[in-house]
């Protein structure tokens, strides 16, 4: 398999952010070799210089039903907890386990269905009711459906403010999780999305995803994006959360 990295023309945010970075990261090991030819280095000078390398990242994922794309982001915590940094795992109490074997801080999600363990079904049901729209049809939706109201029911549930008193230098998730994308734009840091199948262009996206903007609930969910936050989000990207950073994982034939 190849991961290959989405990233648009010119300068942006995100660009800006990773190579600085990055030529902040060099310049400190230039530093540290050259103070320990000198004989000037000492374990404190080294834990402080690592201490400022140290990104903290959290990741939004929803739980074992969706394995094609936790396997990816639970690979990507495993090698960002290799290389020194804070990780911050939210996901269903299914992928509990799986998180803390990795050795990453564990996050439930809040319930506000009353239950004691949060479900993305549940979630979906409870805010298409808040809605008032029908929900009879929600359980046996295809994903795709339901993610733009399960990610509003987060959003309601404070999940931008858990994340941001976190203090993240990112946010990474799915691209079919939109909470991922539209927490990072809430709360201002990076998002990097991670991509189990093949991109969509914006004509293919709309042929096969623009009935998303049809569904009453998603057009609730719209308005409601909108007046809270200020954002403007089409619901036929619900599936194809790309960011300026997007990480897809797949064979180059199959993405061609």
């Amino acid at each position: 398999f190849a991961t290959h990295v989405l990233i648009p023309e010119g300068q942006n945010n995100a660009d800006q952010f990773f190579h600085s970075k990055s030529k902040d990261r060099e310049e400190e090991l230039a530093q540290a070799r050259k103070s320990h030819k000198s004989g000037n280095v000492n374990a404190s000078a080294k834990t402080k210089a690592a201490a400022t390398n140290r990104l903290t990242a959290v990741i939004l994922d929803v739980g074992e039903d969706f394995l094609g794309a936790s396997t990816p982001l639970l690979q990507l915590a495993r090698m960002l907890k290799a290389q020194g940094h804070c990780v911050h795992y939210f996901a269903e109490s299914n992928l509990r386990e799986r998180v803390q074997a990795i050795g990453v801080k564990y996050h439930a999600y809040s319930s506000s269905s009353g239950s004691s363990e949060w479900n993305h079904n549940e979630a979906a049901v409870q805010q298409c009711k808040e809605f008032n729209c029908p929900s009879e049809s929600l359980e046996k939706a295809l994903p795709s459906s339901k993610m733009l109201l399960t990610s509003v029911s987060l959003l309601n549930g404070g999940l931008a403010e858990h994340v941001q008193a976190l203090k993240p230098d990112m946010v990474l998730c799915d691209a079919f999780f939109p909470a991922g994308s539209l927490v990072s734009e809430i709360i201002g840091v990076p998002c990097v999305t991670s991509c189990s199948s093949h991109f969509f262009g914006r004509e293919e996206r709309d042929r096969i995803m623009g009935f998303l903007r049809d569904l009453d609930y998603n057009q609730e969910s719209c308005t409601l994006l909108e007046k809270k936050y200020g954002i403007s989000y089409d619901a036929a990207d619900t599936f194809c959360n790309y960011s300026d950073y997007t990480i897809c994982w797949t064979v180059p034939q199959f993405d061609t």
